[in-house]
């Protein structure tokens, strides 16, 4: 898959807001004060069962379903496990998780979503943005993916990273 038709699933704009917010709520999870303020605003209906705040649930808090943040998706909250959930952003064309570095590529629940890929008439296909998150809180990088399984990918491009000083659209 090359870009041009990745981009026909996901535009330059759309990829554009939801590294935006990523990176805005990654800024106020890092700031001690705005963390204290955030801790009011984490939406409820991303909070597991056991958890109340965290970094991971200040990003998801930046898209809350029913929302139009990002343009021309409807994000809704994907439940899954036992009482976890997380913003899926979806539309005719494409399905996309938000995924931090630290989770489990290979559970149960993305396996249904792989699946989509593996398709012969791919009208639909599921990508997840992928963030890392330096030791200090801040963004390291993000990356769109379109995968096959948990390990390979029909499509990879680093959207953002982080270059030693600032963060900065990847060329």
């Amino acid at each position: 898959m090359d870009k041009a038709f990745a981009r026909s699933y996901i535009s330059e704009q759309q990829s554009e807001q939801i590294c935006a917010i990523i990176r805005n709520q990654l800024r106020i999870a890092c700031d001690e004060e705005m963390r204290v303020q955030a801790q009011r605003i984490v939406l409820d209906e991303y909070k597991p069962h056991r958890v109340s705040f965290g970094r991971n649930l200040i990003v998801f808090s930046g898209f809350p379903s029913g929302s139009n943040v990002i343009d021309g998706f409807e994000i809704e909250n994907l439940e899954y496990g036992q009482g976890h959930h997380q913003p899926i952003f979806v539309n005719d064309r494409a399905t996309v998780l938000l995924l931090p570095d630290t989770a489990d590529k290979q559970a149960k629940y993305l396996k249904k979503y792989y699946e989509m890929n593996h398709k012969e008439q791919k009208s639909r296909l599921f990508f997840f943005v992928l963030y890392t998150v330096r030791a200090n809180g801040e963004p390291k990088q993000i990356d769109l993916i379109c995968p096959i399984d948990s390990e390979q990918s029909l499509y990879s491009e680093t959207l953002y990273a982080y270059n030693g000083q600032l963060m900065k659209k990847a060329s």
